[in-house]
């Protein structure tokens, strides 16, 4: 009948030809036999009088324009560039070379367990893999969510369980080695070290510091963009203010509050000078991040402003760090014996209850 679209062949294959509000639309039957045609044809029609309809070009769109949508998206919408940045990184590095020109429609398990093959054949870790499919998760979950739909599907991510968590800390005594060998480096370095241990930032959070972050007249130190994408502040102890005041006056708002880039062979030199290693057979700076909540948790600071001062979102992140170590469950045990044993003097101490005759 009139509007239910019809069927011709092209080739050997069946092609179908419907209509929604006016416009045509025509696609392929996947198939030689005409009443499977038509079958698929009568489902086709009925879809694309519903919202649910996907129009047949989606089958054209790549991966890459999945992931070019979520870049948008964070440079726009969302406005996460840090997040922006890194899936950029991502993408160019390893993704597109196996996923630029694949049809979104075509990604499914195989196509997900050859990838995670081939980077772990390269040397990557099951954690780094992970971060990298869910970059593809989030463009698709994007692309489904469009108006209208830019995927007939999401697919099903297979993430491996992560147990790499590092849960190294450096001891007190450590840490005052490392500032003094930091002193020796500079004033700068020095103020590094101690808005590491103090604050627990992130290294890149820490070197991308300008002085326009550093508010002394507001007595905070101040980041608009963090990983997670929210701003961050912390307020400046006196001790701190003292330290970090010198590199801040004379120069511009615009201006960075280090002579460095990166830390990085700092902290190998200061790790040099202190007499311990650095790396990940030793220490890493990413270890003062640890650390500075461990001790905030040891001075009796709440979970819910280590996480704050600290940028986690969730307690779930808070537990990743393993802020609990073996000396604190051996504290906990110890403490636990010496309640014990004094109920037990208490019971030895007290009167025995009078008798009746």
């Amino acid at each position: 009948m009139r509007g239910d679209g019809s069927v011709y062949l092209r080739g050997d294959v069946w092609w179908m030809r419907f209509y929604r509000n006016g416009k045509p639309y025509s696609e392929s039957a996947q198939t030689t036999v005409k009443t499977e045609a038509r079958t698929k044809l009568r489902a086709r029609v009925q879809e694309s009088r519903s919202d649910k309809f996907v129009p047949p070009q989606i089958d054209r769109i790549t991966i890459s324009d999945l992931v070019q949508d979520l870049l948008a998206w964070y440079a726009t919408e969302n406005r996460k560039p840090t997040f922006a940045a890194d899936v950029r990184s991502r993408w160019t590095r390893h993704l597109e070379s196996f996923f630029g020109t694949m049809r979104a429609s075509q990604l499914g398990t195989d196509q997900q367990r050859e990838y995670r093959a081939h980077r772990t054949g390269e040397g990557a870790t099951d954690t780094t893999v992970n971060r990298e499919h869910q970059i593809l998760r989030k463009a698709y979950r994007l692309a489904s969510e469009a108006e209208p739909p830019k995927v007939r599907r999401v697919p099903r991510f297979v993430l491996t369980r992560e147990d790499n968590a590092r849960k190294v800390f450096i001891d007190h005594r450590t840490a005052q080695k490392l500032k003094d060998a930091a002193t020796r480096e500079g004033l700068w370095a020095r103020v590094f070290l101690e808005l590491a241990f103090s604050l627990g930032w992130r290294k890149g959070e820490l070197e991308g510091l300008k002085a326009e972050n550093v508010r002394l007249a507001e007595g905070v130190i101040r980041i608009e963009d963090s990983k997670n994408g929210d701003p961050r502040e912390a307020p400046l102890t006196p001790a701190l203010r003292v330290l970090i005041e010198p590199l801040v006056f004379g120069k511009t708002p615009n201006e960075s509050l280090w002579p460095v880039q990166s830390f990085r062979y700092a902290w190998k030199r200061i790790c040099k000078a202190a007499g311990v290693k650095s790396g990940k057979a030793g220490f890493i700076l990413h270890d003062s991040r640890r650390t500075s909540a461990r001790n905030k948790r040891a001075a009796g600071v709440s979970e819910s402003v280590t996480m704050e001062l600290q940028g986690w979102k969730s307690s779930a992140m808070f537990r990743r760090y393993g802020i609990v170590d073996h000396a604190d469950r051996l504290a906990a045990l110890r403490k636990q014996e010496e309640f014990e044993a004094s109920l037990t003097t208490v019971q030895l101490q007290s009167p025995k209850p009078a008798t009746l005759n």
